[in-house]
């Protein structure tokens, strides 16, 4: 994963064995580095989602070392809370390193869509027009469901069983794509110590809005 830096107009990505040119001093580049031991974190994060689903539904007798093994995977859906933050990370190094350039956002809304839109919609339509043609019985949840998940609101609204069973995971991309509406605005506005700010103040609202709910 990049490091965040400061202001510069190139878009290239991080490649491997990137051999940086010196420059003047007080010159800002930005360090394009890569933090094998976020690679690991990351890992760790998939691990413990996987061992969250493979067991979440499984049935042992209580007190024996299956159970207990099987509540301990529960505290896996930690891994999606540190998907998030490695990819707050990941993107707000991004808008740093690209900030004052003229495709600021441009470029960034278009590396995202086309990374994430053409196959989310796909998976959309087929869940909710596809896959009710093959198995009459399968709920979508009618007209508003459906419509939460082509505006990327699903974290707010609940699910049929099967439905949320087959497509119920893109609640976390609903974040994402929220997050991605906000922060490049933020970023662009703020400068380094009012970012500090608002990152401190979004994540103290946070865990005083978690515990009153």
């Amino acid at each position: 994963m990049r490091t965040p830096g400061v202001g510069t107009d190139s878009f290239a990505p991080y490649t491997p064995g990137h051999q940086r040119t010196p420059v003047a001093v007080g010159q800002q580049d930005p360090w394009r580095g890569h933090f094998v031991p976020l690679d690991g974190l990351r890992g760790l994060a998939i691990l413990l989602v996987l061992l969250l689903h493979f067991t979440t539904d499984m049935a042992f007798p209580d007190g024996s070392l299956a159970s207990g093994l099987r509540a301990t995977f529960q505290i896996g859906w930690i891994g999606v809370d540190l998907f998030f933050v490695l990819s707050g990370f990941l993107i707000t190094g991004i808008l740093v390193d690209n900030k004052g350039s003229g495709r600021y956002f441009s470029t960034f809304y278009a590396r995202r869509g086309l990374r994430i839109l053409p196959v989310y919609f796909l998976a959309v339509f087929a869940a909710f027009h596809l896959l009710p043609r093959f198995f009459q019985d399968f709920d979508t949840g009618g007209a508003p469901t459906e419509a939460a998940f082509w505006l990327f609101l699903t974290n707010f609204r609940e699910l049929p069983y099967q439905l949320g069973r087959t497509v119920g995971h893109f609640w976390s991309l609903a974040i994402e794509e929220q997050f991605y509406l906000v922060w490049p605005l933020v970023i662009w506005w703020c400068g380094r110590e009012r970012a500090l700010f608002v990152c401190t103040a979004c994540a103290t609202a946070a865990l005083v809005f978690r515990c009153a709910a």
